[in-house]
C-alpha cells in the first residue's frame, strides 16, 4: 500500500492502520482502525 503522505510534526497513535491516498498534515493527530483525525 502507498501514497501516504505525513507531514512534520504529525502524529500516528500506536496499532493504528493509515489507509492508502491519506494525508495527515502538520501538527494533525491520528489513531483507530482505519485510522482518522482526532485533533489538529
Amino acid at each position: 500500500m502507498g501514497g501516504v503522505i505525513i507531514e512534520d510534526n504529525a502524529k500516528i497513535l500506536p496499532h493504528s492502520v493509515v489507509m492508502p491516498k491519506t494525508k495527515i498534515l502538520m501538527g494533525e493527530t491520528w489513531g483507530g482502525v482505519p485510522a482518522r483525525l482526532l485533533k489538529d
